[in-house]
């Protein structure tokens, strides 16, 4: 999972998610996205994250990340559902 892998690179560089997200000029609601959601940051920030730990954006990526199952879809769909209207708008912006 990206969250996962992430925590991972960020524990191995010795600094905090804070620091991360100071670095790259991101907000700390995008990692709780991330975390809490299960979402993944679109391309433009995945090669900001990666280039930030000197690695491949494809290394960001854990080999259980695969494509979701029906059963998957269904949670997230119902996870999803009942998000106000800010935490769509919020899901829609880039990061």
């Amino acid at each position: 999972m990206f969250i996962t892998v992430l925590e991972e690179l960020i524990r191995q560089k010795g600094i905090t998610s804070a620091k991360m997200l100071s670095d790259l000029d991101m907000n700390k609601s995008s990692v709780l996205n991330w975390k809490t959601r299960g979402t993944i940051p679109g391309a433009k920030v995945l090669q900001k994250i990666a280039d930030y730990f000197g690695v491949p954006v494809s290394s960001l990526f854990d080999d259980s990340d695969t494509p979701a199952t029906p059963a998957e879809l269904q949670d997230l769909i119902s996870r999803t559902r009942n998000l106000s209207a800010e935490e769509i708008k919020e899901l829609d912006e880039p990061f």
